[in-house]
């Protein structure tokens, strides 16, 4: 005979590993190719090729929330997981993918992001071999820019904030790559607020 109670036995155990499956699968332990489904929205994905070998990758942002972090993810083809970074530690809202081109025939991967207070967050990585190698990390309290500044056709890092002797103008720190760091540069930063012209952002 089977016993009554099988059934019902039966059905607590699948509703308790569903239950624990779910748990495991918010809590982010299995990574990002894991604990998110892949179902980008168009405006946060970018489809590139940013390691040049002849590929497209798709650069995707997928925001968190108050339990889970957001993460920077490349996808082969549209839709297989290759690497993933964690990104937005500052974010006060959106994060926006990008590719710059630092230089010729060399681009960067990361996100742009505003922050408290109307500040911007930059956040850029080289993509080699199926995997991120960090460049910098930015914060500007005004805003942050990456732009060929001085014509060399290598881009730099610009971070703008308030004159605290006169408010109404800004300064700006600009940081050149050396390598594979972008570092502060004095010599560029000195006249950059007058001489770039910041674009609006959303």
């Amino acid at each position: 005979m089977v016993d009554g109670k099988f059934p019902v036995r039966a059905a607590g155990v699948v509703i308790l590993i569903t239950l624990v499956f779910w748990l495991v699968l918010e809590s982010g332990l299995l990574g990002p190719e894991k604990t998110f489904r892949v179902q980008q929205a168009a405006s946060n994905f970018i489809e590139e090729d940013i390691d040049s070998d002849g590929k497209t990758e798709r650069i995707w942002v997928a925001e968190g929330d108050a339990r889970r972090p957001s993460w920077l993810i490349v996808l082969k083809d549209g839709r297989r997981y290759v690497a993933s970074e964690r990104i937005g530690a500052l974010s006060a809202g959106f994060i926006l993918p990008k590719v710059w081109e630092i230089a010729p025939g060399k681009k960067t991967v990361g996100a742009w992001y505003p922050t408290e207070g109307g500040g911007a967050a930059i956040e850029m990585f080289t993509f080699e071999k199926g995997a991120f190698f960090q460049l910098g990390s930015f914060f500007g309290e005004q805003g942050a820019e990456v732009v060929d500044l001085d014509g060399d056709q290598k881009a730099e890092v610009i971070l703008f904030s308030t004159n605290e002797d006169n408010p109404a103008e800004l300064n700006a720190e600009v940081y050149t790559l050396r390598g594979r760091k972008y570092v502060f540069d004095a010599s560029l930063s000195g006249g950059a607020a007058e001489i770039y012209d910041r674009p609006t952002r959303p």
